[in-house]
């Protein structure tokens, strides 16, 4: 299933907040693993969905998941 299909499943079955919380949680902690001294600097990314950019609660729930990760 591509990112856009599973996007629109869980923003029509009302879950886009949760799985975007679950995989931002999941590439943060991954990042912390990988981007260690003495090795390049890796960026990863996260894919958001239009329904969750729209959300008043978007930027508190990104913020609330970097604090939690001390990044």
């Amino acid at each position: 299933m591509s990112p856009a299909t599973f996007i629109e499943v869980a923003e029509e079955v009302g879950l886009i907040s949760e799985v975007f919380e679950v995989v931002l949680r999941r590439a943060v902690d991954q990042a912390a693993v990988w981007n260690v001294p003495g090795r390049p600097r890796l960026v990863v990314w996260v894919n958001v969905s239009p329904q969750q950019l729209g959300s008043r609660h978007f930027v508190d729930q990104v913020r609330n998941v970097f604090d939690d990760a001390a990044i």
